[in-house]
């Protein structure tokens, strides 16, 4: 039996999100690392959320990942994330032929998080093109910003 993480699943992401994917995959965090596809599209996924934004996907050309590169915390989010979705029960997370509808919600969501940052974090970076132009140092500042912005949107702006 399947489950919604199974390593033999792929998400595929539409690929005019790509630009975004691989600007924020750039940036270094304090380990080091680079932010993985799945941390980047669970946090879009969460800002699409809690803007109740969901933009379908056009394709899925895109970047792909594997669910089963969720850390743990992120997993356990995204199970109280579709058990609260109006259409799915619990054992939609095990029936194969339920995950990906399951995915294109989540997807959806990841979709209008991007467009969220784009529009209200990342929009002054924008050419004419439409295209993102901002150093790594000015990324990881802004999207710290709208972090800290969302987790404390009643402290005082000074």
């Amino acid at each position: 039996m399947a489950d919604l993480f199974d390593g033999k699943l792929d998400v595929i992401l539409d690929d005019k999100y790509n630009s975004e994917y691989e600007l924020i995959s750039n940036i270094k965090t304090t380990t080091s690392e680079k932010f993985k596809t799945a941390d980047i599209f669970f946090l879009a996924m969460i800002i699409g959320y809690r803007k109740h934004l969901r933009l379908p996907s056009d394709n899925h050309n895109g970047k792909e990942f594997r669910p089963s590169y969720f850390t743990s915390l992120q997993k356990n989010l995204i199970y109280a994330f579709v058990l609260n979705l109006p259409d799915f029960k619990p054992e939609d997370m095990v029936d194969e032929k339920k995950m990906m509808p399951i995915y294109d919600i989540l997807r959806e969501y990841a979709n209008g998080g991007i467009t969220w940052m784009r529009e209200n974090v990342l929009n002054e970076f924008l050419n004419n093109n439409g295209e993102l132009h901002v150093n790594s140092h000015e990324l990881t500042l802004r999207l710290g910003q709208m972090i800290y912005d969302e987790l404390n949107p009643k402290l005082a702006p000074f």
